[in-house]
């Protein structure tokens, strides 16, 4: 792992919390490496104060395509703490049917 990765072992396995240049604060289980949902947000978080809730998959940050959270990991390291980007994201309505959201972030500074 580089620096400013952080690994936590949960009871379902292990999972790995992104943060290399910008921090999102979102954590994804070791099943769910291979795509782009969103597992956990870290409490008060990046991701948690802009809206971004376990279930979201994200889909682009800024004009960068995501399919895995290894994108994810490349295009944060590209960016810096307190750098606003957009992130686009598909959610699940009550209904079962998947909504585009837009959300503003500012990404954080791993503690």
């Amino acid at each position: 792992f580089e620096a400013g990765e952080k690994l936590v072992k949960g009871l379902d396995g292990i999972e790995v919390q992104f943060g290399c240049g910008g921090f999102l604060g979102i954590q994804s289980d070791t099943l769910a490496l291979r795509t782009s949902t969103v597992s956990e947000t870290t409490p008060n978080g990046a991701a948690e104060q802009a809206g971004i809730i376990s279930g979201d998959i994200i889909t682009k940050i800024d004009d960068e395509a995501i399919v895995t959270f290894e994108d994810i990991r490349s295009t944060l390291r590209k960016k810096r703490p307190g750098e606003k980007v957009v992130v686009e994201l598909e959610r699940s309505n009550l209904k079962g049917e998947m909504n585009v959201l837009q959300v503003n972030v500012v990404l954080g500074r791993q503690e």
